[in-house]
This record gives C-alpha cells, structure tokens and sequence, in this order.
C-alpha cells in the first residue's frame, strides 16, 4: 500500500492521507462513510472502522498515532 501526506505547514494538525494503490474495497469504504459538510461540499470520509483497518495495512508511525486517537474517538462514541 502507498500511502502519502498532504499538510498545512503552518498548521500541521491540518493533514490529509493520500492512498495512491492497494486492493481495499472501495464500494465497501464508500457504503460505510460518514457525508460531512464544508463550505457547501458534501464529502464522503472513511469510517473509523475502515480508517483504522487502512492504517494498520498502511503501519506508518504516523498511522499507528492515528490508529490510537480514533480508538479513543470509536470509544467515546460507544459511551454516548
């Protein structure tokens, strides 16, 4: 799997992953997003679910800091 990141280097908690290749199932990804809204745009975003499994396979430092937050995300949002 290729991965890259495209950041704000003024504000680096502004990122976004990139993936360029991999077999994932995209239909199974995009049925399981989440639409969010920005300035007009509907959005599909991967669900925490999908986005843990991408960054497992992925294994980037970064990832595995990722992987930690959205658990912590995917808990909170079970207690709710």
């Amino acid at each position: 799997m290729m991965v890259f990141s495209v950041y704000n280097p003024d504000a680096p908690l502004e990122h976004i992953d990139v993936k360029i290749d991999g077999r994932e199932n995209f239909e199974k990804i995009l049925a399981n997003s989440v639409k969010m809204s920005t300035d007009g745009f509907e959005i599909p975003v991967a669900s925490i679910d999908d986005l843990i499994e991408l960054k497992t396979k992925a294994g980037r430092e970064r990832d595995l800091i990722d992987i930690k937050v959205l658990r912590k995300l995917q808990n909170y949002g079970r207690q709710k």
